[in-house]
């Protein structure tokens, strides 16, 4: 195998990198119909060289790799690299046979990073068949890791393509890796499995988080995992099986998941971990949270250890520096915080939102909600002075940061809103809603986020399975929501009805509708007397079951309504851009922000 080949999280940043920064050639190179011939050569090593030279031409570090990879595929090259790497590995394969059999699996990882062909692989049953069965059966290492691989690069875009992979046998296979004692076996194999439970309602959810086994595992590996991606999949996969089945994250607690939890998103630890393990870790507590309340996650135990954490991470989260994972973990701090204020609330008296009708006051009380000033207060927390040391390109003059927002947001982020790869897409909005948290109360920068492209591209990602992309979509709505200019455009584009959609609160669909009426009409306030605000879910005691569709994953909405994550997000989202409308209606300079604590 060749030497210095991009692996794991360089392979992984390459791509992200690469996607965005390069527009694919029109032209392929010259003469891979003629190397394409040459694999099928009676030549054994004429036909490695051939396999060779392909994985060098559709390797991601070439700057017309995507040329290269669609003609291969057009001339038969995923089909003619799975009929040589099973023709290397059946009967008694020797090491030369191995080794040919990896080059054609590194070949078809290269294809599988390209989204244009990702339907057409996942839809190959031999493909899966055989991919799934080496990284069961076969010996070598690197086989089987690169198998995996190839199954993580299908499975990072669509809930649908996740599907097909996890029809394939793919969930029993990921874990077989990840009981293994090699590092490299054990993150393909959380990596896969946090892709596999990403979607909306997806049976492999229900199928992981029904084994104690697997769910101990999960634990062991947050506490003795040396490697920072492993441990940052693995809690992908514990927010997600907590999204899932109410059995699930009770089992999660029970067999002691919070603990090593709150271990990474501890600030003050002499090895602070990575952005990229921070922010899935707090995302994971939100959603164990959400779905089953402090008394399920530990109580006043938990307050009392997870609040100093809370308060390192806001302190260190605060710049704009154009660090999509320390974006992240800002977003998901914020997440958290909504998630464990409506419990800390219980029983404690607040100070209300100043300067709204009494009226709007009552049914703000009546419903629930906190604002998160509110819950920085209950926390004990403080709001930090949110610095953007870094928006874009300099530009200069006086007025340079908003032209450098003005650059990041049009020019590098609102383009990746519509990126296939999911983890592209939470980036993006992860900036974005940084962004927001520093310039919202700027009347300059509020014009920059007033940009309709914007809120269509965010529009669309409300329809998305993934429940990634979802959280991320709803956070920055919210945000978004908080600014009495853009509500208008959320309003018109469908965001607050689809917004109302994954609440699934009848009243919200009216109180939507009875605001939506009084902003066409362009004059008088909102008729709240007549409609009371969607109460913030503060407790689901009993979630129900998700009810997958026939082929895994969300229909119509239903499952991601089971979400109690995405459900809370949603709600309190719906309250933020009432609350805009009213800050709008009557002229008042009232602390109306939800999501950036302004």
């Amino acid at each position: 195998m060749p030497e210095g080949r991009p692996t794991g999280s360089f392979l992984h940043a390459t791509r992200r990198e690469k996607d965005a920064a390069y527009e694919p050639h029109d032209n392929h190179d010259e003469g891979l119909e003629e190397v394409v011939g040459n694999v099928t050569s009676l030549d054994r090593e004429e036909s490695i060289a051939a396999v060779t030279k392909l994985w060098e031409m559709t390797a991601l570090t070439r700057r017309n790799c995507k040329a290269n990879q669609i003609a291969l595929a057009d001339l038969g090259g995923i089909t003619l690299m799975l009929d040589y790497a099973v023709a290397r590995t059946n009967g008694q394969p020797t090491t030369d046979d191995e080794d040919a059999a990896n080059m054609a699996l590194l070949v078809l990882e290269n294809l599988s990073s390209n989204v244009q062909l990702h339907r057409e692989m996942a839809q190959n049953t031999s493909l899966l068949a055989f991919l799934v069965a080496v990284m069961s059966k076969q010996q070598q290492r690197l086989i089987r890791s690169n198998a995996a691989k190839v199954l993580v690069n299908l499975t990072f875009s669509s809930p649908q393509l996740q599907d097909f992979v996890a029809r394939a046998g793919a969930v029993p296979a990921a874990l077989d890796l990840l009981r293994e004692s090699e590092p490299a076996l054990v993150r393909q194999g959380a990596w896969l499995l946090s892709h596999l439970t990403a979607g909306q309602g997806c049976m492999a959810r229900e199928t992981l988080g029904a084994q104690l086994d697997v769910l101990e595992c999960l634990r062991d590996m947050l506490a003795y995992s040396e490697d920072p991606i492993t441990k940052a999949r693995v809690c992908e996969l514990v927010c997600n099986l907590a999204r899932g089945d109410a059995e699930s994250h009770t089992k999660l607690v029970r067999v002691g998941v919070v603990p090593m939890l709150l271990k990474l998103i501890d600030p003050g630890t002499d090895h602070r971990h990575a952005p990229e393990v921070v922010a899935p870790a707090l995302l994971a507590l939100a959603a164990l949270v959400a779905a089953g309340g402090m008394s399920v996650v530990g109580g006043a135990e938990l307050e009392s250890r997870l609040v100093p954490h809370l308060a390192g991470i806001l302190d260190y989260s605060n710049l704009v520096t154009g660090d999509s994972e320390l974006s992240q973990v800002l977003m998901a701090a914020h997440t958290l915080i909504f998630a464990l204020a409506p419990f800390v609330a219980k029983g404690k008296a607040l100070a209300g939102i100043t300067g709204l009708p009494n009226h709007v006051k009552e049914l703000l009380q009546e419903s629930g909600y906190i604002s998160f000033q509110q819950s920085l207060s209950v926390l004990g927390l403080e709001q930090p002075q949110y610095v953007a040391a870094s928006l874009g390109k300099d530009l200069g003059g006086p007025h340079c940061f908003v032209a450098n927002a003005t650059h990041q947001v049009n020019v590098e982020l609102l383009p990746l809103l519509r990126h296939d790869n999911a983890h592209m897409v939470t980036n993006a909005c992860a900036r974005l809603y940084q962004i927001a948290t520093c310039l919202r109360e700027h009347p300059e920068g509020r014009l920059v986020l007033t940009n309709g492209s914007l809120v269509v591209a965010l529009r669309d990602l409300l329809d998305s399975e993934h429940s990634d992309v979802l959280q991320a979509a709803l956070s920055l709505v919210d945000a978004l929501g908080g600014i009495p200019e853009l509500v208008p455009l959320l309003v018109d584009s469908g965001i607050m009805d689809a917004v109302n959609s994954l609440s699934d609160q009848q009243p919200v669909a009216a109180l939507a509708s009875d605001q939506r009426r009084a902003l066409h009409a362009g004059s008088a306030a909102p008729n709240t007397t007549e409609e009371p605000l969607p109460a913030q879910v503060p407790h689901v005691e009993n979630p129900q079951p998700p009810s997958p569709s026939a082929n895994g994953n969300r229909g119509d909405n239903v499952e991601s309504r089971n979400d109690p994550l995405i459900k809370l997000l949603a709600e309190r989202t719906l309250v933020t851009m009432f609350l805009a409308q009213i800050q709008g209606h009557y002229q008042e300079n009232i602390l109306v922000h939800d999501g950036q604590g302004q």
